[in-house]
């Protein structure tokens, strides 16, 4: 429809302009004749409006054949959602991400980022930026520190993992927190890494581990019964400057490639 309006403004338009300029021709020379008839200003009217539909139709024509994208976007449907997270704690928390389409909504995806902050903090404020700059900021989540007074916080936990698409989980070398010798915060039942990543696990969410400062891949026998199928997840590294936009690149892709596979699998079911 949008060319067959590009098609009538430019016939319109340059009529008005052949129409307009043979006025103006014709009024000039009668008033040379000294024979002036009140056409000239309706002469001027005509090649304006013409000349304006012409330039309106160019740009209609432009746009439809190069349409502008901000940030990168994916094939899937997306509504509002009436959901507002709850209030910041020290003013540093990020906007909550949409609910999972389980939940009834057709959504934008959603990233989950967990990260322990003594073992990989500023690395990670990089990764989400970049996440941050490629997607929506209101589909990449993190800092589950937020905790409403008075509620069950592993409940609050495993309902933010809830409505993420993709789990990512940032390790670095201290990623157990280790406290003392022998001892580590993964190993607490109340460790907030380790609800997140049960949280996921126990509902199937993709899990990307991303090795950041030269850290490796967990061992099963290093990690808690309930989380030890976090082992077998196939992850990436993200090296220190001058490799980190190179790595975050090969990140991004292979979000974008996941997060269009499964919104292809959503639109199929």
């Amino acid at each position: 429809m949008w060319f067959l309006g590009v098609i009538i403004g430019l016939l319109t338009g340059g009529l008005f302009l052949v129409w307009g300029s043979y006025g103006l021709y014709e009024e000039t020379v009668n008033i040379l004749r000294g024979r002036p008839e009140p056409t000239f200003l309706l002469a001027i009217a005509m090649l304006g409006g013409g000349a304006g539909l012409v330039f309106w139709s160019i740009r209609k024509l432009r746009r439809g054949k190069s349409p502008s994208h901000r940030g990168a976007t994916l094939d899937t449907a997306a509504t509002t959602v009436a959901d507002t997270p709850p209030p910041p704690r020290g003013g540093a928390r990020d906007a909550a991400p949409q609910p999972r389409p389980d939940s009834g909504h057709q959504t934008s995806p959603a990233i989950f980022l967990s990260y322990r902050r003594h073992d990989s903090d500023d690395v990670t404020g990089r990764i989400y930026d970049r996440l941050v700059s490629a997607f929506d900021k209101r589909s990449v989540f993190k800092d589950v520190d937020s905790i409403p007074l008075g509620v069950d916080f592993r409940d609050y936990i495993d309902r933010m993992v809830s409505r993420c698409d993709v789990f990512i989980a940032v390790i670095g070398p201290q990623w157990f927190g280790e406290t003392a010798p022998n001892v580590r915060r993964i190993d607490g039942d109340t460790d907030f890494v380790r609800l997140e990543l049960e949280s996921a696990i126990k509902r199937d969410i993709p899990i990307i581990p991303v090795l950041v400062r030269g850290a490796r891949m967990p061992d099963e026998a290093t990690l808690p019964v309930s989380i030890q199928q976090f082992a077998y997840r196939n992850g990436t590294h993200v090296r220190s400057d001058p490799d980190f936009h190179h790595d975050m690149d090969r990140l991004i892709d292979g979000l974008l490639e996941h997060l269009q596979a499964q919104g292809s699998n959503r639109q199929r079911s």
